[in-house]
């Protein structure tokens, strides 16, 4: 059994408790991540007839959700670190939840692109090639959360890629 949460930046920084779950990566991602994206995106929707505009303040409130996540992990990460032996808790979730974002600035939803883009995260997350695995060697709340933000802009590329060569 795990210790109870004990401060609002440590609630948040698990995925309000979702990173207590099994697979807390695979869960945060798709439980909250996803959920938050479309909200995120029916609050600040692609226009056809501005679409520069519409995804650089897409771009904008996604690095401002980025920057919250290093700033709410730095607060939790003594605690949660002291309670479960390691330099990175995998109980911190909120990392996922905000690289995730990254992956579709500029990418049309649709359920293909969804599916595509969540899975090239959680395989670049989980595999941690390059400059994301170098990133988690900064200190603290800062390499949690970058190599994330990372996974989640690589995603990005590639699936701008796919979808310049028509693969989707």
């Amino acid at each position: 059994m795990s210790a109870p949460i004990t401060s609002l930046a440590e609630f948040l920084a698990t995925g309000c408790g979702v990173g207590y779950l099994p697979t807390p990566g695979t869960c945060g991602t798709v439980l909250l991540g996803l959920p938050l994206l479309f909200f995120l995106r029916y609050m600040f929707p692609q226009s056809p007839e501005h679409p520069f505009f519409s995804i650089v303040t897409f771009l904008g409130v996604v690095i401002v959700v980025n920057i919250l996540a290093i700033r709410i992990v730095h607060y939790a990460l003594p605690h949660l670190q002291a309670q479960h032996h390691s330099s990175d808790p995998q109980v911190i979730v909120l990392d996922e939840i905000a690289g995730l974002l990254l992956v579709f600035v500029g990418v049309p939803l649709t359920p293909t692109t969804v599916a595509v883009g969540t899975l090239l995260f959680r395989i670049l997350d989980i595999t941690k090639l390059g400059p994301i695995g170098w990133s988690e060697q900064l200190p603290g709340a800062l390499g949690i959360v970058i190599d994330d933000s990372l996974a989640g802009a690589i995603a990005c590329i590639i699936l701008h890629g796919l979808m310049l060569l028509r693969f989707m």
